[in-house]
């Protein structure tokens, strides 16, 4: 049995503590070091820096006006940035591209969760119900892909699912 004790000491000695304590704070300082590089969530491009104090532009799919509870949601998100909303209509496909090339901000009009154009955009949580075809289907806002902290604040502005 003795001889295993100088084996059992050696693996504790303080030289190998100390190593594995350096290492230990090595990577520590260096993620540290990686995570204050980094800011959760931001915008790629961003929307949410470029209306700020400024204005809102939204498009609102195939009508002149986007509906109660959008209209609700998007003067919260319009007074969160402090900003005045812009009001634009259009045909589906056109409002989709301006959204994609930055010229509305944020897209409404009982957009179906399902969209087909799901993945060219950002989609909010849902917020409401709309009907097509006697199904009834939830509905959503959208926004530029890639505009996390944007998307962040309209699901904040929408809260809880309908």
């Amino acid at each position: 049995m003795q001889a295993m004790e100088p084996a059992i000491e050696a693996r504790r000695s303080p030289r190998m503590m100390l190593g594995t304590t350096k290492g230990l704070v090595a990577t520590l300082v260096l993620t540290l070091f990686a995570l204050s590089a980094c800011s959760f969530p931001s915008d790629m491009r961003g929307t949410s820096d470029e209306i700020r104090g400024t204005v809102m532009v939204v498009g609102v799919i195939g009508s002149d006006k986007a509906g109660p509870r959008e209209s609700e949601i998007i003067n919260r998100i319009a007074d969160h940035y402090n900003a005045r909303v812009m009001w634009v209509t259009g045909e589906a496909h056109r409002l989709v591209s301006d959204l994609e090339q930055g010229k509305i901000h944020l897209l409404a009009g009982a957009i179906p969760q399902s969209t087909p154009f799901g993945r060219k955009i950002g989609l909010s949580r849902p917020l409401a119900y709309t009907i097509i075809g006697g199904d009834r289907h939830k509905t959503v806002l959208a926004v530029r892909k890639g505009e996390n902290a944007f998307l962040l604040q309209v699901n904040r502005a929408i809260g809880t699912s309908p």
